[in-house]
């Protein structure tokens, strides 16, 4: 297969990726703010569904969970737990939350946006170096 081909098979596969953290973090949030009216209760059970099944998913398949490689991932579900619990569940607001979690997830991508944290001040040094 061309190159090409490979990097465009990638770059989908990461905007499915988005997709689903989106939907599944959702999901996990929506049923947390009907049990429970707790945000931090919502917040875990969107990152538990959100992150993990991407997780179960990479583990599967013998890779490194991309939710360890980008924090992003955290960020996201935590966006979609506060917008749920906000109340945001019509059709509509549910369909805006996911369109805004994947062209962040995919702007992120294309630009290499990082948070400040400390491993990713250690790793960009000894690139550097």
């Amino acid at each position: 297969m061309p190159i090409k081909w490979i990097k465009q098979r990638k770059r989908w596969g990461l905007f499915f990726d988005s997709i689903g953290l989106a939907s599944f973090a959702i999901q996990g949030a929506l049923l947390a703010t009907k049990e429970y009216d707790s945000l931090g209760i919502t917040v875990l059970a969107s990152m538990f569904t959100g992150v993990g099944g991407g997780m179960i998913r990479d583990l599967l398949v013998g890779r490194k969970p991309l939710a360890l490689r980008e924090e992003i991932h955290a960020v996201l579900t935590i966006l979609c737990a506060v917008c749920i619990w906000l109340d945001w569940t019509t059709p509509l607001q549910l369909t805006l939350i996911v369109v805004v979690v994947v062209a962040i997830r995919m702007l992120a991508i294309r630009y290499n946006w990082q948070f400040p944290l400390p491993f990713n001040r250690k790793r960009k040094m000894l690139t550097n170096k």
